[in-house]
């Protein structure tokens, strides 16, 4: 069942608070109606992610190095996007592959790569579903990118998929988002903007509703490409965030046949304790 705004359609989106529909988006009527998640970026959303985003996290960057820089065997990146972490790894000579859901991320990713002379290994489809032909020494997926798979059997599915896909000892490095900070139900309004080499703006508005008993966030989004104050382009985004408590994604690790070697917070270098807001788990094949 659709959801419309103005004449714009989209799948259903759970905006309720207090059991009563959200009446007001962008000043039209939202009707109610189930959440259904987006299946992968699109146009818009992959240049604002490269121009709000544009270099990976210098600490994550570091971490990573630090551990694949004596692999000898192939190494996999999973939903690799516009390849602002591979790329780097690239440069500095780690075999890595990657692949995304979305085509537009993994076209922007070939130019970038096109642009410093490389030719990367990349695949397009989904963590639950792709198949690839080789086995890697490491898989990572940084930036709690794996929590954008949300349902229950997807994430064992996904889990045992990246085991089967490791070498033997091979190595998984996973990086979560914690539980710590979300609060209960329907956010307010937020958004900010990039500007594009040729003086466009992107502008971005995210409204969230957090459901605590499924540890989801689901979220609403529209980016609007602006110009000369003339709107050129927009794009409706709803995606679904999945957080863990550190027990549980240890669990869900162990029953997929990972043993656990370390769960570090993701900033610094210390160990991940339950007040912090992510964690990155490093495992083992077992």
């Amino acid at each position: 069942m659709p959801l419309s705004i103005g004449s714009t359609i989209l799948t259903g989106i759970w905006i309720q608070q207090s059991g009563k529909p959200d009446s007001s988006y962008c000043g039209s009527r939202v009707t109610y109606q189930t959440f259904v998640p987006m299946k992968s970026y699109k146009k818009l959303s992959t240049e604002f992610y490269d121009l709000d985003k544009p270099q990976a996290p210098k600490e994550t960057l570091a971490f990573l190095l630090e551990h694949l820089v004596s692999i000898q065997g192939p190494i996999l990146e999973p939903m690799s996007g516009s390849g602002r972490i591979l790329i780097p790894l690239l440069r500095a000579g780690i075999n890595v592959e990657g692949f995304d859901a979305s085509s537009d991320m993994l076209q922007a990713c070939r130019l970038r790569c096109a642009r410093d002379g490389i030719t990367p290994v990349l695949y397009e489809g989904y963590l639950e579903s792709i198949r690839l032909s080789k086995s890697y020494a490491v898989i990572f997926i940084p930036s709690g990118s794996f929590g954008l798979i949300t349902d229950p059997n997807s994430v064992k599915g996904s889990l045992e998929q990246l085991f089967e896909w490791l070498t033997p000892s091979g190595k998984l490095i996973v990086e979560i988002e914690t539980t710590v900070g979300q609060t209960a139900g329907l956010k307010e309004w937020a958004s900010r903007s990039v500007v594009r080499p040729d003086g466009a703006h992107i502008v971005y508005r995210e409204r969230g509703n957090y459901f605590p008993e499924e540890k989801i966030n689901h979220i609403l989004g529209e980016y609007q490409l602006i110009k000369d104050g003339q709107l050129l382009d927009k794009e409706l985004e709803q995606l679904s965030i999945r957080y863990y408590e550190l027990m549980e994604f240890s669990g869900l690790l162990s029953n997929a046949g990972f043993a656990v070697v370390d769960c570090r917070a993701p900033h610094g270098n210390s160990k991940a304790t339950p007040a912090d807001n992510g964690a990155i788990f490093v495992c083992r094949k077992s």
